[in-house]
């Protein structure tokens, strides 16, 4: 083991061997390090030789060498080493390590290098991702200073089992109920969620008709002039009936609004008043109650929601998908004995029996997947219970589920 180390580090240090006849008699000649060892340890530089070691330029020979000859032999373990001879332990450590930093050197530092360079191609891209992540802690953070959303869209949520779980939460919480105990009543509602946002955004537009009603009429286009022109502050600007009046202030020209234009001014005013005072968006749906959440994002595969009827129907000829309109998802506390063996399917056949349709939720339309840390789909959702008006085997054998994610 002795004159394997010393053999190494000659060959790192670039040592020749000596040529001697085989003492087997074999009549050839072989190359020994053993004369060489001794000369370099009797060196006083030897250890400071070691230290400064030029480690970053080692011949691609050389280390090819130590490497299949000397690195993987067995026998080459600083442990085993070590009983043998503690100093040459050190000296199997130091040979190790410049194999494994010119391992380093040569192959990862040049992904290193290309990393750099690709980290600072995406620099800007990093930034603008760092600004949205940004916006997204105070948009959360909103949520924790002032209130949760009013409505939710559930399909941008990411791992929606924890959104269900924190209105379990809450519920259990406020209610002092076992989590265990609470389950979802589902309601569909008559709005959808672009009622909503048509609702949210209409102020925007109450003055929209005014300034219609105001714009030049086209027996005067031509001959407007807007301001920091070279007409004259005297000149008058020919107008018809249903334009606004002018009159003369001093050597300004004023517009002088018409009974009709102050009506509906104040109507406006009074209108945007009462929009900005009042809640909008329970305007259009009822304020949920009792820890109740209203969804949306949920488009239904295999069946279609009846406006009318309130209930699901045969899909409608060339549709795939029908969304469904906003739903409440109220929780509520199952009867005492509901974790009781026997009571879930009691309570699934008076749903069936009602005219009631679990239907699943799943995120794409593959409808499989599974969660490698708990071995449970990573597709499926929940059951949404939905009234029919037809058998829910019916719709079992339609394969009707509902989706929060299309293909397209």
């Amino acid at each position: 083991m002795l004159c394997q180390v010393m053999e190494a580090v000659c060959v790192m240090l670039d040592l020749k061997p000596e040529r001697k006849p085989d003492p087997n008699g074999s009549g050839k000649m072989i190359e020994d390090y053993w004369a060489p060892s001794q000369k370099l340890l009797g060196d006083m530089k030897f250890l400071q030789n070691l230290l400064h070691y030029d480690k970053e330029n080692i011949p691609t020979k050389i280390i090819t060498h130590v490497r299949n000859e000397f690195y993987s032999h067995p026998d080459f373990d600083p442990k085993k080493i070590r009983m043998v001879s503690m100093a040459c332990e050190g000296l199997c450590r130091w040979v190790r390590a410049m194999v494994v930093y010119d391992q380093v050197i040569k192959i990862v530092a040049p992904k290193k290098h290309a990393l750099e360079a690709a980290n600072h191609e995406l620099a800007p891209q990093n930034e603008r991702l760092e600004e949205k992540r940004k916006e997204l802690r105070e948009f959360f953070q909103r949520w924790a200073d002032e209130k949760i959303p009013d409505v939710f869209w559930f399909s941008g949520l990411f791992f929606p089992y924890s959104f269900l779980t924190g209105i379990r939460q809450n519920y259990a919480r406020k209610h002092a109920i076992p989590i265990d105990r609470i389950d979802f009543l589902f309601k569909v509602m008559e709005k959808e969620v672009e009622d909503i946002i048509q609702e949210c955004i209409r102020p925007n537009f109450v003055e929209l008709p005014v300034v219609i009603e105001r714009l030049p009429t086209p027996n005067v286009q031509g001959q407007y002039y807007p301001l920091d022109t070279d007409l004259e502050d005297n000149e008058s600007l020919p107008y018809d009936n249903d334009s606004p009046q002018l009159k003369k202030e001093g050597d300004q020209t004023v517009k002088v609004p018409t009974e009709q234009q102050e009506k509906e001014d104040n109507e406006n005013d009074s209108q945007s008043q009462s929009h900005e005072s009042d809640d909008v968006i329970y305007q259009v749906i009822p304020r949920q109650a009792q820890g109740g959440t209203y969804t949306w994002g949920f488009f239904l595969e295999g069946a279609r929601w009846d406006r009318e009827q309130h209930c699901l129907a045969e899909m409608s000829a060339k549709q795939l998908h029908d969304q469904l309109p906003i739903i409440l998802f109220q929780p509520a506390a199952l009867p005492d004995m509901s974790h009781h063996e026997g009571v879930s399917c009691k309570y699934e056949d008076q749903a069936e029996e009602k005219g009631m349709y679990h239907c699943p939720v799943y995120r794409t339309s593959e409808r499989s997947g599974t969660l490698s840390t708990t071995g449970h789909s990573s597709n499926y959702i929940l059951d949404l219970i939905l009234p029919s008006s037809l058998p829910c085997h019916h719709w079992v054998s339609r394969a009707a589920a509902a989706l929060t994610q299309l293909d397209d």
